[in-house]
């Protein structure tokens, strides 16, 4: 079934929306207290896993549930920067930006929750087209956003090194979805919710509040 067909049942609840996984995400990592510019990433890394029938809520969850800290990227006087150790959804960003630059290679390591940054990887390549490598904690190229191979992951290890070349363009992602469980699910709505404030009676003057035509 594509993305845009009939809506799937799971354990009594309707499969979201790839658009509505992104932003359901996104609010929730901006009510766990991450940037917006970081929460938007989170959004569409969960949604990018969730297209390919990974557990991308879950993942998302896991990660801006992780305590946030400082990220320390260096040169040991070689040719890579090494990221980290630090939480996949600072390090994740910094590394890839580090590698469109032209930066690259680069070594993250993180602290926990290494899942969420094949989400990140894979975002980033559907919107720049390019080809990205890892290897180490997962091991998979993308392209245009697309696995090239089945990802190999190490339990061991948490490292990853990270080197992208440009690659074709854009394509459309694959069509499916995964499923997020009920909980997971209304654990993202929860923090989601702390992004809103009570409306008044002089907010709703302005416009506070969903109309009728909302379908939010």
């Amino acid at each position: 079934m594509g993305v845009l067909g009939a809506a799937r049942r799971w354990c009594g609840m309707i499969t979201p929306s790839l658009n509505e996984t992104a932003r359901r995400m996104r609010d929730a990592a901006r009510g766990a207290g991450w940037p917006d510019g970081i929460a938007t990433e989170i959004g569409h890394a969960a949604a990018w896993l969730a297209a390919l029938g990974a557990d991308g809520v879950g993942a998302a969850l896991a990660a801006i549930k992780e305590p946030s800290g400082p990220v320390d990227a260096r040169q040991n006087g070689d040719a890579l920067w090494h990221i980290g150790p630090a939480p996949v959804a600072l390090a994740g960003p910094a590394a890839l930006d580090l590698l469109f630059a032209g930066e690259g290679p680069v070594h993250v390591t993180f602290t926990d929750h290494r899942t969420l940054f094949l989400g990140l990887a894979g975002w980033a390549s559907a919107q720049t087209g390019y080809r990205i490598r890892l290897e180490g904690a997962i091991t998979v190229q993308i392209e245009a956003g697309h696995l090239l191979n089945a990802p190999h992951t190490d339990p061991t290890r948490r490292d990853l090194v990270l080197t992208a070349r440009p690659g074709l363009p854009g394509a459309p992602l694959p069509c499916g979805r995964h499923a997020p469980s009920p909980e997971a699910w209304e654990d993202a709505l929860q923090l989601s919710s702390r992004t809103l404030v009570p409306a008044t009676a002089a907010s709703r003057a302005f416009g506070a509040g969903a109309g009728l035509g909302d379908g939010d």
